[in-house]
């Protein structure tokens, strides 16, 4: 976990592995602390994933209206 990781493709999970504590940052110090934006985002509590949702349990699927009726 670097701080140049926080503009990259993977920005996403360089936030959120500091701010959850999954990683720790290279060096010892706090990556995300040290970024003048995700700092702000930290300091807001700002995240992403929440581990406590829980996943759909059926699909959502959408039809098309019934021509006689105008309900799905």
């Amino acid at each position: 976990m670097i701080i140049d990781e926080l503009e990259g493709e993977h920005w996403l999970l360089s936030y959120e592995a500091n701010r959850k504590g999954w990683l720790p940052s290279v060096g010892g110090g706090d990556h995300v602390a040290s970024h003048p934006i995700f700092r702000l985002m930290k300091m807001a509590n700002v995240s992403f994933y929440n581990q406590f949702s829980h996943p759909l349990t059926k699909p959502l699927t959408l039809k098309p209206p019934d021509p006689k009726t105008g309900s799905p």
